[in-house]
């Protein structure tokens, strides 16, 4: 089980550091700036460098790893990839890699005995590029290029057959993507739980996303009421989650919001995922990311993870 031992935050750049002789997980430096600043940062300090992308249609893992590249299964990642590349602390970069990513990562390692500690690397962005100049779609940030149909995460689905079924979505900018939930599911939920994130990265943000999806806080949906978190702080995250699962059974998690709210979703469904008496799995839409969907490079947050028994 993964716990949060503390968040560090950095507005100066030259201060932010990480351990060194670790082994760091990463994404593709090349999205936008903040990827090429999370590159530079790393060759500075970790021992050793392994990109990781996840494949949704094929459930096998991208590895590339001193320039070779590798496919491996689910239980390969494991046991030919992390157990094989052992060290105390691992680098997790999520401002690179995906949800699924992140959640595959988290829970493997979490299985792992001598991996005790964890630091998550997420770097905020400047500003999103904005969508286009018009007025009707003011609210809206030209952030994703496709969006999937809910594959499956393996070890983190549920049977929406056999319980009743409520929805927590942690929202971001782009209303499609709760959209096609409520358009592309056979699932009849029966509660949605919005949460919006609040403060956001910058002031004013979070009208964005409260703007973006008012329509769907109609009964229509089954709507109850509105709850809000940071939009930087996943220790918010997996405690607001923690509190709705100890009133309930059953439900599926929607991180389609900031990657810091989906790192605290990622945490909770991990820390659950051999729960007998609880049901709880997720739902991501796997978006192709825009290519400089962001500039600059922002806040910079370390979430520091140890494991407990």
């Amino acid at each position: 089980m993964w716990r949060f031992r503390n968040i560090k935050t950095y507005f100066n750049h030259d201060e932010v550091s990480l351990e060194k002789d670790t082994i760091a997980y990463h994404g593709d430096f090349l999205l936008d700036d903040r990827g090429k600043y999370v590159q530079s940062l790393l060759n500075k300090f970790v021992e050793k460098k392994i990109y990781l992308k996840y494949d949704e249609n094929d459930f096998l893992f991208l590895v590339n790893e001193n320039n070779t590249e590798n496919k491996l299964s689910k239980f390969d990642l494991k046991n030919k990839l992390l157990k094989q590349n052992i060290s105390h602390s691992v680098v997790i970069d999520a401002t690179t890699l995906s949800f699924a990513e992140i959640l595959f990562l988290l829970s493997d390692l979490n299985k792992i005995k001598d991996v005790q500690n964890i630091h998550i690397l997420y770097v905020e962005p400047s500003e999103y590029k904005f969508l286009n100049s018009s007025i009707t779609t003011y609210d809206e940030f030209a952030l994703s290029d496709k969006l999937q149909q809910f594959p499956p995460l393996p070890g983190f689905t549920i049977n929406t057959e056999l319980e009743h079924v409520e929805l927590v979505a942690f929202l971001g900018f782009e209303k499609q993507r709760l959209g096609q939930i409520f358009s592309s599911e056979e699932v009849i939920y029966d509660n949605f739980i919005p949460i919006i994130p609040l403060p956001g990265f910058s002031p004013g943000w979070e009208n964005r996303t409260i703007n973006n999806h008012l329509k769907f806080f109609d009964p229509r949906y089954r709507f109850s009421n509105v709850k809000y978190v940071s939009a930087n702080n996943p220790f918010q995250t997996l405690k607001i989650l923690e509190k709705l699962a100890a009133a309930r059974k059953c439900f599926r998690v929607a991180p389609i919001g900031t990657k810091p709210n989906a790192i605290g979703c990622a945490v909770f469904l991990v820390n659950n995922e051999n729960n007998d008496e609880t049901n709880f799995g997720a739902l991501y839409d796997f978006p192709v990311k825009s290519k400089n969907r962001s500039s600059g490079v922002g806040k910079v947050h370390i979430y520091n993870l140890f494991k407990i028994d």
